[in-house]
């Protein structure tokens, strides 16, 4: 088959239109890695070898546009690969890419991710499962969890907040206990948060 037009996109990808009519967009790394241009002859062979890098390099430039944007796990990113319709094993080669690359660090991301939610309010329970959500792998929870401090004002803050000062009643209290629990405090926790308040907890868990 003999390739009549290599036409340039204004995305930086290119069009490869064939005499008989067949039309591929490729990413620009596969024109210039596979050498390609007008009036090129490739046989079935040639061919073939265009669409495995294109597959490659469709993946490595969708990776490298979802890295950008957002900060994503190894696991993560994966998944949103595949479910944009990249070929896995090419989806795979791209993860491990980036992050030889230095441009996905689970580690980093673990302890971002730590930092962030501590600063919202919430406990080692809820991290815990905003990590499992984003993909991070185990590893790397334990080390970021280190650095997790004391949860005693943010559970104070709640309290007042919720609370507005007054002492609550026992329905009260088991609201704020169930509420605490959800943010991921644990019973001790929450048990000194609410002494510390000056409510009444010895016979509330």
């Amino acid at each position: 088959m003999k390739l009549s037009t290599v036409k340039a996109l204004p995305s930086g990808r290119y069009t490869l239109i064939f005499e008989d009519g067949t039309r591929q967009t490729v990413e620009q790394t596969v024109v210039l890695d596979q050498g390609l241009y007008a009036g090129m002859e490739l046989d079935e062979e040639a061919w073939q070898q265009v669409l495995s890098a294109q597959k490659a390099a469709s993946a490595k430039a969708r990776a490298v546009r979802i890295a950008a944007s957002t900060a994503v796990s190894e696991q993560e990113l994966r998944r949103r690969l595949r479910q944009r319709g990249e070929d896995p094993d090419c989806a795979n080669e791209a993860v491990d890419w980036l992050k030889d690359l230095g441009a996905l660090d689970d580690l980093a991301l673990a302890r971002r991710v730590v930092q962030q939610a501590q600063a919202k309010g919430y406990g080692k329970a809820r991290i815990k499962q905003i990590l499992y959500q984003k993909g991070v792998d185990r590893a790397c929870w334990d080390e970021a969890l280190d650095t997790l401090g004391p949860n005693d004002e943010a559970i104070d803050r709640f309290l007042q907040k919720r609370l507005g000062g007054s002492l609550p009643d026992r329905k009260e209290q088991q609201r704020v206990i169930d509420a605490l629990r959800r943010r991921g405090f644990g019973w001790e926790e929450i048990r000194q948060g609410l002494d510390r308040y000056g409510a009444e907890v010895e016979e509330l868990e």
